[in-house]
């Protein structure tokens, strides 16, 4: 039911700009199953079922989220519906554009908490960096891809040898890159990668920057639209299904163990 807790909740106004009604539609598109009818009427029933609000003081968090993916949509859907704020918490929502820029705030300071897939906090892991997952609320499936240009060559996996591929380095779309690359018994020297934001892929592909742009939901959709007619699309289910969930820097998390409960 927690996977099509964003979906039950109808539509979602959060405070501040979050691009919170574009997340919500690309979770419609990818949970369109019938067989999910009935999971969303547990999770309608879910979200009407309002606790009480604690007493005592009020608790900032600022939360730090990768707005526009569908993973996050369990917590957009809480901070709308108010079940931070019925916890005793005043949720800040911050907007970030990738999970690895959200974890990066966190292990800044600049916020408290962040959304982000398995890929960075391994990453920051292997660099001695403390990171702790409080909770994992959504898995990836059909959400990580490949965009090539078919005017540039690229219409099957194999064709990609020697080609510009514009990826978010560090990020899960990297990671799904790099393996999608290795089934295909291609070497990482065998392509070039260029590094952009998530949101500068499309424009990249569309400039012809890069012949080919591996990303995630909703940019692999902003990329097939970005070169209308001459795009081939891989999608990357059979090398990668991570989880996304919300984390904390080791300190933190262990120092604000009421806070990580509720």
């Amino acid at each position: 039911p927690d996977r099509v807790l964003g979906a039950a909740a109808g539509r979602l106004d959060v405070a501040g700009d979050l691009p919170v009604t574009e997340a919500l539609q690309y979770f419609f598109i990818a949970w369109t199953d019938p067989k999910l009818l009935a999971l969303a009427a547990a999770a309608i029933w879910r979200f009407n079922a309002r606790p009480a609000a604690p007493p005592g003081p009020v608790e900032v968090l600022r939360l730090a989220v990768n707005a526009a993916y569908v993973g996050s949509c369990p917590v957009l859907a809480a901070h709308t519906h108010g079940y931070f704020a019925r916890e005793g918490i005043d949720a800040r929502l911050q907007p970030y554009s990738s999970g690895k820029a959200s974890l990066e705030a966190v292990l800044q300071g600049r916020a408290d908490l962040g959304t982000v897939s398995d890929i960075p906090v391994v990453l920051a892991s292997l660099k001695n960096r403390s990171v702790v997952i409080i909770a994992s609320i959504f898995e990836a499936e059909r959400d990580h891809g490949i965009v090539g240009r078919l005017d540039r060559g690229v219409s099957t996996p194999a064709s990609l040898k020697g080609k510009r591929i514009g990826v978010t380095l560090g990020t899960s779309g990297h990671f799904t890159l790099d393996a999608f690359l290795n089934r295909q018994k291609l070497l990482p020297s065998e392509v070039t990668l260029r590094n952009y934001a998530p949101e500068q892929l499309a424009g990249a592909l569309a400039r012809g920057e890069v012949d080919a742009a591996a990303g995630w939901e909703p940019f692999l959709t902003g990329m097939t639209h970005a070169i209308a007619g001459k795009a081939a699309i891989f999608y990357g289910e059979d090398v990668y299904a991570g989880l996304f969930n919300v984390a904390g820097a080791g300190d933190y998390v262990r120092a604000h163990p009421a806070t990580m409960r509720k």
